[in-house]
């Protein structure tokens, strides 16, 4: 291996954290090959609000209908949204390993079954959680603007993980070392593809605005929409970006002379 260093992205921290399986397995090992892996707190922002959000909607759509067919049709009605419906189907997987083996029930099989997938989905939302930190050797970077508090049990037995973002009243606190590198500002926007998907058309905004109008506030949406190009951007230059979307992330990282690697 050249490097010995990983920088690690969202998708490796989703993997090993709230998944099962082969993908699951490959992140593990891949995460073992290297003397140091560093995580920034970026991830940990993005994992929280992406996937792990997914699974506390599901884990609340539980608590309030009791129900594991009703929230399965909830389920199979997110057609337009694929990403959190195959996350959620993810998550099912996951919490079915985590299930009691006791019979159910067959007076109410509905309502015990939603209280056991409950109950699992709840000890992974916890687990991953106090997990985080430990996925590598190091958390790196941590966001002055970004409060990372964990879940909350509310009342009616739902999980609040509020605030997801960062705070609105201040500018993105890594916009001051982005600006310092115009150029490479610049690189990675060339380097993302006119491809007419909204995360791109958005990335490219956000790194132009960074480039073009220093004086124009950077905020939380703007540092949400760089997503992957912060890896790319702050990657240590002997490290290597660990990522399960080479798709993405290789362009952005050669447009810097660096690499990314999958699993």
């Amino acid at each position: 291996m050249a490097n010995d260093t990983a920088f690690v992205d969202t998708t490796i921290l989703a993997e090993v954290l709230l998944k099962t399986g082969p993908s699951h397995d490959a992140a593990i090992r891949a995460l073992g090959r290297y003397r140091k892996t560093l995580l920034p707190v970026y991830a940990i922002k993005e994992w929280k609000r992406g996937q792990l959000a997914t699974y506390v909607l599901v884990f609340n759509q539980l608590t309030r209908t009791r129900s594991f067919s009703q929230t399965n049709i909830w389920l199979s009605r997110l057609y337009r949204r694929p990403r959190l419906q195959s996350t959620s189907r993810e998550g099912e997987a996951l919490a079915a390993l985590h299930l009691p083996s006791a019979t159910i029930s067959p007076s109410s099989p509905d309502e015990e079954l939603a209280d056991r997938f409950r109950l699992a989905y709840k000890t992974i939302i916890l687990q991953s959680w106090d997990s985080r930190r430990s996925v590598t050797s190091a958390t790196v970077m941590d966001l002055e603007c970004y409060i990372e508090s964990g879940p909350k049990e509310l009342p009616d037995g739902q999980l609040d993980i509020h605030p997801r973002d960062c705070r609105r009243d201040r500018e993105c606190c890594l916009a001051h070392l982005l600006r310092k590198d115009t150029i490479a500002l610049m690189k990675l926007r060339d380097s993302i593809p006119a491809s007419g998907r909204p995360e791109d058309s958005k990335r490219r905004e956000a790194l132009k605005k960074l480039a073009i109008h220093p004086t124009a506030v950077f905020d939380r949406k703007d540092c949400q929409a760089l997503g992957d190009a912060y890896f790319a951007f702050f990657a240590p230059r002997d490290a290597e970006i660990l990522t399960t979307n080479l798709k993405d992330h290789a362009p952005l990282a050669q447009s810097l002379e660096k690499i990314a690697v999958s699993p």
